[in-house]
């Protein structure tokens, strides 16, 4: 696996079609929220504390499942309106979930506790 530097993220993400996270375990990926605001549909796992909806931002496919990870490749890779439809979708929900609306949640929380 070849490191990348954050410099260049943004450059990844304009080139790839598709994110793929079959993750086992994270808590929050940080990188499914990157490639969603970069307008990209998302495979990934209930296990990788994602926001993406199953057949909406992309697919959430049940972990070790190499069949359901195939199928949700080959369906984005096929139907060009799906997977432009899924990355319009990623690209409004990743707007929910910006630095800014994420301060803005918990100034309110915090206020509402004084």
């Amino acid at each position: 696996m070849a490191f990348v530097p954050r410099s260049e993220m943004a450059a990844q993400y304009r080139w790839a079609d598709i994110f793929l996270l079959p993750s086992l375990s994270e808590g929050s990926a940080n990188v499914c929220f990157e490639a969603l605001a970069a307008g990209l549909p998302v495979i990934t796992t209930p296990n990788a504390g994602s926001v993406v909806r199953d057949g909406i931002e992309g697919f959430v496919v049940p972990i070790r499942s190499v069949d359901r990870i195939v199928a949700a490749i080959h369906k984005l890779t096929t139907d060009a309106n799906l997977c432009e439809a899924m990355g319009r979708a990623a690209f409004t929900c990743a707007k929910h979930f910006s630095w800014a609306k994420y301060e803005e949640e918990l100034v309110d929380a915090i206020r509402s506790i004084f």
